[in-house]
């Protein structure tokens, strides 16, 4: 029963580098897409469409070749 906790926290610890890595992808994108907004409200929804479908097909990617 003790032992739960530590596993959680273990479990946690080796996630976490994935977590961050993402976090900061999705910082960038977010920075990208506001930056483009400011220059043109147009051009910052097309490029933020455009990072979400492409970040959407990489994952799809991702997940079916770690299926195989």
């Amino acid at each position: 029963m003790a032992r739960m906790p530590v596993q959680l926290l273990n479990a946690a610890a080796k996630g976490f580098p994935a977590v961050l890595r993402d976090g900061l992808g999705l910082i960038g994108l977010s920075s990208i897409t506001y930056g483009t907004w400011l220059l043109s409200h147009a051009a910052g929804f097309i490029v933020g469409g455009i990072l979400a479908v492409g970040t959407a097909a990489l994952l799809a990617r991702a997940d079916s070749e770690g299926a195989a």
